[in-house]
């Protein structure tokens, strides 16, 4: 699957389609090698789920869909990865979680934000934050994440209520006869 962040609404283009028919601007790779190029789920995107029996279910779906299934077993899988105290935990995807988030707290590039990588962890972990209630939560970036969208929800509420408050003002105003 193909993301392009430049677009205002989400697209996303399966890697056939993207081969195919292309896109004006770049678009980045999804879930962590979600596709092996047949459409296939495959790699580190197969995440918490039972492979095969993933891309069975997966098979039928419209791209949307998968793309959601996805999304949501990976988000299974980090929250799995961040809990797990086991070195040697048998899920392949736990060890492979744990290597990106190994990645991300190494990296040079993330904060330049050209380390794809990294970049879809974070994208991850936005997902994860925005559904997330714990306090001190062990994921990544999920307490900046959390308090950054706690902030700007404030600041938003804030500017409208300055707006009904001026709408209000405004209002009175034209609606005494002035």
């Amino acid at each position: 699957m193909r993301h392009c962040w430049c677009c205002l609404q989400d697209f996303d283009l399966c890697m056939p389609c993207y081969d195919k028919l292309g896109h004006p601007h770049k678009m980045d790779r999804l879930g962590f090698e979600l596709e092996d190029g047949t459409g296939n789920i495959s790699g580190v995107a197969a995440c918490a789920a039972d492979e095969a029996g993933e891309q069975k279910a997966m098979a039928g779906l419209s791209a949307q869909e998968a793309r959601r299934r996805s999304i949501q077993t990976c988000l299974q899988s980090l929250v799995h990865a961040c809990h797990c105290r086991d070195a040697n935990c048998r899920l392949i995807t736990c060890q492979k979680m744990k290597r990106l988030i190994q990645h991300s707290n190494a990296c040079r590039r993330k904060n330049t934000g050209i380390c794809p990588v990294c970049k879809q962890l974070i994208a991850l972990c936005c997902y994860h934050a925005k559904m997330c209630d714990i306090p001190k939560c062990p994921v990544p970036y999920c307490c900046a994440i959390k308090e950054k969208l706690e902030t700007e929800s404030r600041t938003a509420t804030e500017a409208d209520a300055a707006d009904a408050t001026t709408n209000g003002h405004h209002a009175a105003w034209h609606g005494s006869g002035h």
